[in-house]
């Protein structure tokens, strides 16, 4: 679970923080996912099931780091799936 973040920029600056997005065009992602040991295929993109939902339990991606086409649309829909997967997990924590 993600509980914080640390911005190291100038100054060191702790956010504390719920979750996180990352966008792959701002954010050198690589050895972040490698780090948290999620699955990547041999291009690098993300492994998820029907679901998106990665090889660890309640993280899901969606989009070009998915390699599902590479198109908005496509995205788009990955990113529906994903949060409505995402909504089933956090609501079966509550039971």
């Amino acid at each position: 679970m993600v509980k914080g973040i640390t911005l190291k920029n100038e100054s060191v600056e702790r956010l504390d923080v719920n979750g996180v997005f990352l966008i792959l065009e701002n954010v050198g992602t690589g050895s972040m996912i490698q780090e948290a040991g999620i699955e990547t295929d041999t291009g690098h993109c993300i492994k998820v099931d029907e679901n998106q939902e990665t090889n660890l339990k309640g993280v899901f991606a969606a989009g070009d780091c998915v390699c599902s086409g590479m198109q908005v649309v496509t995205a788009a829909g990955d990113g529906g799936k994903a949060g409505l997967a995402a909504f089933r997990f956090v609501r079966s924590l509550k039971s």
